[in-house]
């Protein structure tokens, strides 16, 4: 009889025990669960902001028109217009100029001129601008007394293209906005007559400020 309790006794023993290991083990397990995680970052560049933008100039400019009336002068070339990007730009250049004819029977006279320039140009380097394009020129104080100045006694617009150089000094600016000191230099044809083949060739010095 005390043989069959201590058989009870031990197989209850044994079943608790059964019960109690997966609990413990069930108690101590932890899971972990790790979330990945991407971020995008969209970076727009500084110089997007000002690809497109307003270019300004102005210069005081010298010189004189030869193979036509014979004129020394001195004047104003204003240039505004729109840059895109560092390299390429296209503007609207008003060039200004009073001198006087010389080597005229009665001698000096006064004279007037207006270069109406639409440019295209290119800036190198920040430092070296090369630009082009057509004109519509306006000239007064001609007259018929001395050789081809009857080629452009008139008040009718002449054709005239123009093209520069200059030469940016020291251009300051971060990445889409530079200004600089100029000095240029332009050769402006004008076609006073097609039939006598009368082309007058203006060359100007310059010296400004450059926006752009």
């Amino acid at each position: 009889m005390r043989a069959s309790r201590s058989m009870m006794v031990l197989a209850a023993l044994v079943a608790g025990l059964g019960f109690a290991v997966p609990q413990a083990s069930a108690q101590g397990t932890t899971t972990y669960r790790y979330e990945r995680r991407t971020e995008v970052h969209t970076v727009t560049p500084e110089r997007d902001a000002d690809w497109t933008r307003f270019r300004f100039g102005i210069s005081g400019v010298g010189g004189g028109l030869v193979n036509g009336p014979e004129i020394g002068m001195g004047g104003v070339s204003l240039r505004a217009g729109i840059q895109v990007g560092d390299l390429f730009g296209v503007y609207y250049m008003p060039v200004g100029l009073v001198g006087a004819l010389y080597a005229r029977p009665d001698g000096a006279a006064a004279a007037g001129l207006l270069f109406n320039n639409a440019m295209v140009d290119f800036t190198i380097a920040d430092m070296f601008t090369f630009g082009v394009g057509p004109s519509l020129d306006f000239i007064w104080g001609c007259s018929d007394t001395y050789q081809t100045e009857s080629d452009c006694d008139t008040a009718d617009p002449f054709f005239g293209a123009n093209g520069r150089v200059a030469l940016n000094l020291m251009p300051m600016g971060g990445p889409g906005s530079r200004h600089a000191m100029t000095i240029s230099f332009d050769v402006h044809p004008t076609v006073f007559s097609w039939e006598d083949e009368v082309v007058g060739v203006t060359m100007l010095g310059g010296l400004g400020f450059e926006m752009f």
